[in-house]
């Protein structure tokens, strides 16, 4: 950032004032660049660029979309798809929607961390802002309340609509004044909120604390030793809350909770469900233990038949009860168990289990044969393997018939 505004060619007319949405300007140079779009540098611009953790103002040059805005060169260079002319006359208009709610988001900021500052000490080590807000790190921990305090204290003075002044001191009468992000500049450009914050900024403000509208902090969170914190502020700030609203509405007609008692209907709401869950586990645990029973019927059966494999259908079971059954089944059974799910329409999952990895024969195969002959996908280890087949439950029996005799 050193020289930044030292022999700056551009006059850089956001700097004095915000509220510039329309201006002419002279073309001081004209590069094209790798993308085919073309580099204009004007002698001034009310197009703030990209820098210090915000992007560049959006607009238009003579009816252009503006593609960018950066300092190259001692100039303020705008990036469009057509080539000026070095000497015309060009025509910037700002897209003053963007821009407001930027103003109102970074002087939310400098509000918000001057009180911070003020009370705490602690300093802004880091800064972005978004389309949608503003995130935040200060050196130092803050908990809730802290947090809370400094959010009701920068409201207190949007209420109280407190000019906010840009100053571009000397270099010995900057030395005099304490402020906020010290950095080794040339040349200091200074934003005060009087008696509450002065700090070193180059970006366009509102005019007044009273021009923010509102600040909320939107979360924080522990970050590298200090905290983390995300806010808006403004037109940002109100359409959140706005959304917030529609969502609260929502959860109203939903719980048929009153407007600030949705917490606890959620947490009954969680509870309830909670307890329906567990009652549902405990179901579960009997259906599989009765399905465990019907099978143990099949598994004597093909003991004393002397079969390689049994096949069940049980209805109903999920993943885990499928599991649980075939683990309870192989303790009972030298063979292979498998257990299917589904139906001839939607197709079938299957899992197969035997008690050992040695065997007659190889699961690995064994699923590399369903999958051709069953049209089916899945595979595993030599203890279980799982899938799914497309073919109906009289191919599967077939298939099964073969392997199942010895």
């Amino acid at each position: 950032m050193k020289d930044e505004r030292v022999n700056l060619r551009t006059d850089a007319v956001y700097e004095r004032d915000g509220s510039v949405r329309e201006f002419s300007a002279t073309v001081i140079s004209c590069t094209e660049d790798e993308n085919g779009t073309y580099r204009i540098g004007l002698d001034l611009t009310a197009f703030s660029p990209e820098g210090g953790g915000q992007s560049w103002d959006k607009g238009t040059l003579d009816g252009l979309e503006v593609k960018g805005v950066y300092r190259e060169n001692g100039e303020i260079v705008h990036v469009i798809d057509e080539p000026k002319e070095i000497g015309s006359t060009v025509v910037g208009e700002i897209d003053w929607e963007v821009r407001f709610r930027r103003m109102q988001e970074h002087s939310g900021e400098h509000l918000f961390c001057g009180i911070l500052h003020n009370i705490h000490g602690y300093d802004n080590v880091g800064f972005h802002l978004s389309e949608t807000g503003v995130t935040l790190d200060v050196d130092g921990p803050l908990s809730a309340e802290e947090i809370a305090n400094i959010e009701k204290l920068a409201n207190r003075a949007i209420c109280e609509d407190i000019p906010i002044v840009a100053s571009f001191p000397s270099p010995e009468e900057i030395k005099d004044i304490d402020y906020r992000s010290k950095l080794e500049l040339d040349s200091v450009r200074l934003v005060t909120i009087e008696g509450i914050d002065i700090c070193a900024c180059c970006a366009p403000h509102v005019a007044s604390t009273g021009q923010i509208g509102v600040i909320k902090v939107i979360d924080f969170m522990p970050h590298r030793g200090g905290t983390r914190i995300m806010l808006k502020s403004g037109t940002d700030a109100y359409e959140d809350f706005v959304a917030l609203a529609e969502s609260t509405k929502a959860v109203m007609g939903y719980l048929s909770a009153k407007r600030y008692e949705c917490a606890e209907a959620v947490e009954r709401a969680m509870n309830a469900q909670l307890k329906l869950k567990e009652e549902n586990t405990e179901l579960k645990k009997a259906v599989t233990a009765l399905t465990a029973e019907m099978f143990s019927k099949k598994l004597e059966d093909a003991v004393e038949a002397g079969l390689r494999a049994v096949v069940f259908y049980p209805e109903g079971l999920d993943e885990i009860q499928v599991r649980t059954l075939i683990n309870g089944a192989v303790e009972k059974f030298d063979g292979i168990v498998a257990v299917y799910t589904g139906n001839d329409e939607a197709g079938y999952r299957y899992v197969c289990g035997r008690r050992d990895e040695g065997g007659e024969i190889s699961l690995r195969e064994l699923a590399k044969s369903m999958n051709s002959h069953l049209s089916g996908r899945g595979g595993g280890s030599e203890k279980m393997i799982q899938g799914s087949v497309s073919a109906g439950r009289e191919a599967i029996d077939t298939f099964w018939k073969k392997i199942s005799l010895r």
